[in-house]
């Protein structure tokens, strides 16, 4: 870690095992710098701890676990759970930027993204708590307890079972995707980036789907942008429209929430959720 730089409230969680894949241990490295340059810590799985992707649940349950038995002042406040297939395009941007504004927005416990599919669980921010142990304990056990219920996407599929349930959906929220689970944009066209893409400046690209078998080369090539760490891909977070765009998605978040609470109130109801988003 930067001596200078002080250590962030947020982790990052990754994982590469099995067969050596070059691949991604030079996305990895762009993690490692990130994480480095901007105080994150940093944890990486090197191991399968279950079958199939249920490694992934299972391994941010682990160092939630271990946090929550540090001293409060000592513990993380978030984690940011990063698929070996998205590649950091920006190392200026904190993770601490997606945070939601405290008091405000306490009770939300995990920021999510979704594409055409439904939940894309390649990356999401979920808060250190006894709350997150309760969902993860779930999301691993769901295939055991409901073996009746087809899971697609297998941990990804169990986990938007989980969050679609009213209970644990009232502290999820949903952001834009092209927060921190963009997808790439094309290179070739002249055209504004879609809802979903990638946009110069931006943290980083999922590369999900690999339908075509070109990937690699697609993974390749924005790492070679990324490593070049030239604008306007690597530039301060205070040069991006990030900060602003954040800001204007938690206040009109929580003027509809305030808005819903009035209604619930002179309807006699109790309660509310806190909503999936805008």
């Amino acid at each position: 870690m930067d001596l200078l730089q002080p250590r962030s409230a947020v982790g990052k969680v990754h994982a590469v095992f099995g067969e050596p894949n070059p691949l991604y241990e030079r996305a990895l490295s762009l993690h490692e710098m990130h994480a480095e340059k901007m105080g994150h810590p940093m944890f990486v799985l090197r191991k399968r701890l279950l079958p199939g992707l249920w490694s992934k649940p299972a391994y941010i349950l682990s160092i939630i676990l271990k946090e929550m038995a540090k001293p409060r002042e000592q513990q993380l406040e978030w984690l940011l759970w990063v698929d070996a297939d998205i590649v950091l395009m920006n190392p200026q941007i904190p993770l601490d930027v997606f945070i939601p504004p405290s008091p405000e927005f306490d009770d939300v416990n995990m920021l999510v993204t979704h594409d055409r599919h439904g939940l894309n669980n390649g990356c999401f921010l979920i808060r250190v708590s006894p709350w997150a142990i309760k969902l993860l304990s779930g999301v691993i056990a769901y295939h055991n307890f409901r073996p009746e219920v087809e899971l697609k996407y297998t941990e990804q599929s169990a986990l938007e079972a989980m969050i679609n349930d009213t209970y644990w959906g009232s502290s999820v929220v949903q952001v834009p995707q092209y927060w921190f689970n963009a997808y790439p944009s094309p290179l070739d066209k002249d055209r504004p980036p879609r809802k979903h893409e990638f946009r110069p400046g931006g943290l980083q690209i999922h590369f999900a789907g690999n339908r075509d078998g070109k990937r690699p080369e697609r993974m390749e090539t924005w790492m070679s942008i990324a490593d070049k760490a030239v604008p306007p891909y690597d530039v301060p977070v205070e040069e991006t429209s990030l900060p602003k765009e954040i800001e204007k998605f938690w206040k009109r978040l929580g003027t509809k929430r305030r808005r819903k609470a009035k209604v619930a109130e002179a309807a006699g109801g109790e309660g509310m959720e806190a909503g999936k988003g805008l």
